[in-house]
């Protein structure tokens, strides 16, 4: 019989208590490398995105690395695109409405691109947040503070206009 006891007490639990995880602060240092690699990896994940959505924004490449790497860095909440791509957009309006200038385009651009940096700035941006910011017409509406009837017009503005500037570019031209 003592050799039974002696066996169930060899495989139960331990007598002394477990220790909880830290409840107060951590480490500087941990923080700060837990907060890049969080950083990283939304950038891994939602990068390319993003730039797609800034560039379609704004025309000047640095302005688009800003306003990318201000979003994924500065974000403390979910690492979604549609909230990482509400922060772009909300950074690049601000400074678009401090500098209450229109963008400059360094070139005239015959491409696509060019096309799109024509458009006014609402139009460019209901259609990149809606195309690269994984929104539909109704959440870029709450993310640009419009209705969402302004946002399917302008989405139909602009899709129109770049159709009709395909279009035209497509015509053959005749040599008289």
């Amino acid at each position: 019989m003592k050799h039974a006891s002696a066996r169930s007490r060899r495989w139960s639990a331990p007598s002394r208590p477990r220790r909880s995880p830290p409840t107060g602060p951590r480490p500087r240092g941990t923080t700060v490398a837990s907060q890049a690699s969080s950083a990283l990896a939304t950038y891994d994940e939602q990068g390319q995105r993003l730039h797609l959505l800034a560039r379609m924004l704004t025309d000047d490449v640095e302005l688009a690395d800003q306003l990318v790497v201000g979003a994924v860095v500065g974000g403390r909440g979910p690492s979604e695109v549609q909230a990482l791509s509400a922060v772009v957009y909300r950074s690049w309006a601000d400074r678009r409405d401090r500098s209450s200038q229109a963008e400059p385009i360094d070139r005239p651009r015959a491409d696509i691109v060019g096309q799109v940096h024509r458009l006014a700035a609402n139009h460019r941006a209901a259609l990149a947040l809606c195309k690269y910011g994984d929104h539909d017409y109704r959440r870029a509406a709450v993310v640009m503070g419009l209705s969402a009837e302004r946002v399917a017009q302008l989405l139909s503005e602009a899709l129109w206009t770049l159709g009709s500037a395909a279009a035209q570019d497509a015509e053959p031209t005749s040599a008289a």
